[in-house]
């Protein structure tokens, strides 16, 4: 697991006998760890996964058991309603016009995921929402 990220919370309370005492700054020396057996499982969002996946397609899979949803955001200056339209709008249009999953399809989805159905964008135009804008499972990647 990285250090500082909220799987290890995750873990410690969903499986608190889980041995989390094996963290690292960079997702990249978790797979190192992973690859060498010096850990048994790698957890965190599952875009992040699959792009270890990508990287080392005949050493890792994805274990597709979620335990967590988190939301993912794009976060912009107070009061800036006219960038956070233009964030919006964007990300709508690449949905509409296939760039959204094209994208998807080319870089992360070359590890063997579809493309999911896009999140809905929540504009957040007034008062904040409940957390439920892009959100990502966290799962499992073991060898």
């Amino acid at each position: 697991m990285a250090i500082g990220s909220t799987s290890i919370t995750n873990v410690q309370q969903k499986a608190p006998t889980v041995d989390v005492s094996t963290s690292f700054d960079k997702y990249s020396l978790c797979a190192e760890a992973l690859a060498d057996k010096r850990v048994e499982a790698v957890t965190t969002d599952n875009i992040i996964l699959l792009g270890l996946i990508k990287d080392n397609p005949d050493k890792f899979k994805l274990v597709k058991a979620p335990f967590t949803t988190e939301p993912y955001g794009i976060g912009h200056k107070k009061g800036d309603d006219a960038f956070r339209d233009f964030v919006n709008d964007t990300i709508e249009d690449a949905y509409k016009s296939g760039d959204w999953k094209k994208a998807f399809d080319a870089t992360v989805g070359t590890a063997g995921e579809k493309a999911p159905e896009p999140p809905k964008v929540d504009r957040y135009t007034g008062t904040p929402p409940a957390p439920t804008t892009t959100a990502a499972p966290t799962t499992t990647a073991k060898p």
